[in-house]
């Protein structure tokens, strides 16, 4: 089957660093992951919380997404960011990096909706405020979605490649995806979660990115299941659809087999990524949607997180991470080289 032919969204036919760097890649700046941190929402929501209230059979969200667990923020969108600022002063503090140093702030969040009507204000925006960062900081907010988080590590690469060397950046993903959904069958699915990563051009990190495949989607609310009432209903069906072509799509435009990659993918569902290992006869590190459900835009960077935290635990031999963010908002995926080991 022609992959693309049979998805609703196209690639960009310039979103790989490996066209537009070409014969000149040697010459880029290295642009390394330094550290990153994770935090779920603070209220665990058992299975059998959601179960009750949609009055499903007990077991069904075990069965049919294959999680445990999810979670929820106690205080919305003021615990998702508190909990970020919290992960950056970690971050900071681990590192030896003063906030003076970091210049950027890109950012991924997820749209959120309460009382049926969108929050537009940037969380980005806020997250960046309250952390202190100086007036002058850039902040870069790609998209909304899953997905956007290849669309923000592409720009976070073209955007390093102008600054002086040793200068940082900081990766933001913020979700409240509970607050955007009102019936069972998709909060059953989600977790509360933010992931925060600190980056640099130079060497000196736990992994440097090699190639980025991004390309911005075409999908409308229609396709994402948002109504005319704004509330996100999902066709199951249909995203398990476009989900199993994404990983043909980024391995075709990356140039690359699989096979020859450790996996860390946006995490929406353990029954869906054991679907895709089946197609592709490779392993997609699922641990995080089976014991924690599915943290949306977090999803990738937290599954890359635990990813690299097993370095130099067993004596199998150390792939090339592929970390493919792919959902809506837009699809890709980015290639980290693992540089030396160092707990995540």
């Amino acid at each position: 089957m022609n992959t693309f032919e049979q998805s609703n969204i196209q690639p960009s036919d310039s979103s790989s660093l490996r066209k537009k760097k070409g014969k000149d890649s040697k010459s880029e700046r290295p642009i390394s992951l330094v550290s990153a941190k994770h935090e779920f929402g603070e209220r665990i929501v058992f299975n059998e919380e959601i179960e009750k209230k949609y009055g499903k059979l007990e077991g069904m969200l075990k069965e049919k997404t294959g999680k445990e667990k999810g979670h929820e923020w106690r205080d919305g969108i003021d615990s998702a960011i508190s909990a970020s600022l919290r992960c950056l002063e970690s971050l900071l503090r681990e590192a030896g990096v003063d906030m003076s140093k970091v210049k950027a702030v890109f950012g991924t969040a997820n749209p959120i909706y309460i009382e049926r009507k969108l929050i537009c204000e940037s969380l980005t925006r806020r997250f960046t405020e309250q952390a202190g960062f100086s007036d002058d900081v850039k902040i870069f907010e790609e998209s909304f979605g899953c997905g956007g988080a290849a669309l923000g590590v592409r720009s976070m690469y073209d955007w390093f490649q102008d600054q002086p060397a040793g200068t940082y950046a900081v990766y933001v993903t913020q979700d409240c995806p509970r607050e955007m959904v009102e019936d069972w069958n998709t909060e059953a699915l989600f977790s509360d979660a933010v992931s925060v990563s600190l980056w640099t051009n130079g060497s000196d990190g736990i992994a440097e990115i090699v190639d980025v495949f991004a390309s911005d989607s075409n999908i409308d609310d229609t396709t994402l299941g948002i109504d005319e009432e704004g509330v996100w209903r999902m066709h199951g069906k249909g995203v398990v659809e476009d989900a199993s072509d994404v990983p043909a799509m980024v391995a075709r435009q990356l140039g690359i087999d699989l096979r020859d990659y450790t996996i860390a993918p946006h995490q929406p569902n353990a029954k869906l990524l054991e679907t895709l290992e089946e197609m592709y006869k490779v392993d997609f590190y699922k641990n995080v949607a089976k014991e924690h459900g599915n943290p949306t835009c977090s999803g990738a960077f937290i599954a890359l997180e635990k990813v690299l935290a097993k370095e130099g635990k067993d004596n199998s031999p150390m792939k090339d991470i592929l970390v493919m963010p792919f959902g809506a908002g837009g699809y890709g995926g980015f290639i980290l080289r693992r540089k030396h080991s160092r707990g995540g």
